[in-house]
């Protein structure tokens, strides 16, 4: 949740700075509303967080009259909701003019790009086969009632509590779940377009990464389409994916939730972050 909050508080702070650098800047009722709620988040940070997020934002606003979008005319800046990236498009922030338009995806001193759950792999994939997903989808249960059969003598349901007590349960579960989307991955007849573009998103963007003491921007546009895909299991709970178009993403397995029922499906989810890729990237 803090996280989530310090994105929240990144956007509202570089939406402020944007406002402050176009004179003729203005936003929708809704990234209004979005401001209003967020300007909460960011009075809560550590002063000194907010004090270099200002001056990131400040640097990377400067960038961005300079090259992306002319302050020359009225310029609308909008925050885009997170349901816009469940249809492929990334951007956190965008900016138009009469002119030009500038997606932006933005990050706080992190490369993550997803963190979806293998439950809904076929999907992801682009796959159709309702019969194979199905097969996949018993698979899974057929793994959790195995975690379940573990975790009964120990009379808890806490994954802290397992871990405390027999940490070989969750790593045999994290290792059977890995090889089973491991493996799905490999034999299945999968579009490395539709695995790639769910990865990193469908539209044109730079994703922007501010972290302490610089910001990081990588322009995801122009991208060549992979043609191939190949997933190899690193470790009990990590799969690294690799794309002929010289992109590498390592998904870390982990529990989405401190607790468990006994019979009811396991909340869990990929931390998906960008290990190799083939973009422009630059630092302010």
């Amino acid at each position: 949740m803090k996280s989530n909050q310090n994105g929240r508080a990144l956007e509202y702070a570089l939406v402020a700075t944007l406002q402050e650098r176009y004179g003729n800047a203005y936003i929708c009722e809704q990234t209004e509303r979005d401001q209003t709620r967020d300007s909460g988040h960011f009075a809560n940070l550590p002063q000194e967080m907010q004090g270099y997020y200002r001056q990131q934002c400040a640097a990377f606003a400067n960038w961005v009259a300079a090259n992306k979008v002319s302050d020359q005319g009225p310029v609308s800046i909008s925050r885009i909701a997170d349901r816009a990236a469940m249809k492929g498009d990334v951007t956190d922030i965008r900016l138009s003019s009469a002119t030009q338009q500038y997606n932006i995806s933005l990050k706080h001193n992190n490369n993550a790009v997803k963190h979806q759950r293998p439950g809904n792999l076929f999907a992801q994939l682009g796959l159709v086969d309702k019969a194979e997903e199905k097969q996949y989808r018993a698979a899974i249960k057929a793994i959790s009632a195995q975690f379940f059969s573990q975790v009964m003598p120990l009379n808890t349901l806490l994954f802290s509590e397992v871990k405390s007590q027999d940490e070989t349960i969750i790593q045999s579960f994290y290792q059977q779940m890995c090889h089973l989307v491991t493996d799905t991955i490999n034999s299945q007849p999968v579009d490395p377009q539709k695995a790639f573009d769910f990865l990193v998103g469908n539209c044109n963007f730079d994703k922007v990464i501010v972290c302490r003491d610089h910001v990081q921007v990588m322009q995801f546009s122009h991208i060549a389409k992979p043609q191939s895909l190949q997933a190899k299991q690193t470790s009990a709970n990590h799969i690294q994916l690799d794309f002929d178009n010289g992109f590498s993403f390592d998904m870390r397995l982990h529990t989405a939730s401190s607790k468990f029922a006994l019979g009811k499906t396991i909340n869990q989810k990929f931390d998906t972050r960008l290990i190799s890729d083939s973009v422009q990237s630059f630092t302010l």
